[in-house]
């Protein structure tokens, strides 16, 4: 691995499919060009999770995500991103053993859809979707405060993404999103990280509501916490 030039920041990545490192990379290369990415990937962190019960994270994966992250620090990251939607409860596990910042990388995303009252969620597993509650729950009980949740999951798109059908998955996403933003919520939350790759498509639409996803709201978060 390439020495990082004296100076230069090094933004930390945990991933649990090699599908996430490529987004983020081109993502810090947009919105933290002077900063390098430093990814650790680890597949049997999935394989854990899917053996699990839905919302429940396996106590190894807990061990493994402070592990990992304590790693990335020693490392030199000035940052730890958390790359899997289905790992939340394990970041915030992981928080206590690190001195640097470390975030779900659609925390950011989350934080700002809680401030409206009627949140539409996007999503493809409906796995994904129990822990994306349970982080909403979580965050509006220390606000003292309700939203409303109305859940779009389409499993078609997700059959497409495992094929690798990469634009038919993206149609049946944005076309949901078309039809979340004609709907009555307030704002629209993309229910999982490698979601936001859709980030500018969407945004192209010309959608009434504001959309909320893994993208520049993370990169916006580290810049104000390193």
């Amino acid at each position: 691995m390439a020495s990082t030039p004296a100076g230069q920041t090094k933004i930390g990545f945990l991933h649990t499919t090699p599908k996430t490192i490529p987004m983020v990379d081109d993502l810090l290369a947009r919105y933290m060009p002077d900063a390098r990415t430093f990814n650790f990937l680890d597949d049997a962190v999935k394989i854990a999770n899917f053996d699990a019960p839905i919302g429940e994270t396996p106590k190894e994966n807990l061990l493994r995500w402070a592990k990992y992250a304590r790693y990335l620090e020693q490392q030199g990251c000035s940052a730890v991103l958390s790359c899997c939607s289905l790992m939340p409860q394990a970041t915030e596990y992981a928080k206590q053993v690190l001195n640097v910042p470390m975030v779900q990388m659609d925390a950011p995303a989350v934080d700002k859809a809680i401030e409206h009252k009627r949140i539409g969620v996007i999503g493809t597993v409906e796995r994904a979707s129990f822990y994306l509650k349970g982080e909403i729950e979580r965050k509006t009980a220390l606000l003292g405060k309700t939203v409303e949740l109305d859940y779009r999951i389409n499993a078609d798109a997700w059959g497409y993404f495992s094929r690798n059908e990469i634009e038919a998955h993206d149609e049946i996403v944005l076309a949901d999103i078309k039809k979340m933003d004609d709907s009555d919520v307030d704002c629209i939350l993309l229910a999982q990280i490698p979601l936001g790759l859709l980030e500018d498509r969407a945004l192209a639409m010309g959608l009434k509501k504001p959309l909320y996803c893994a993208g520049k709201l993370s990169f916006d978060w580290v810049k104000q916490n390193i």
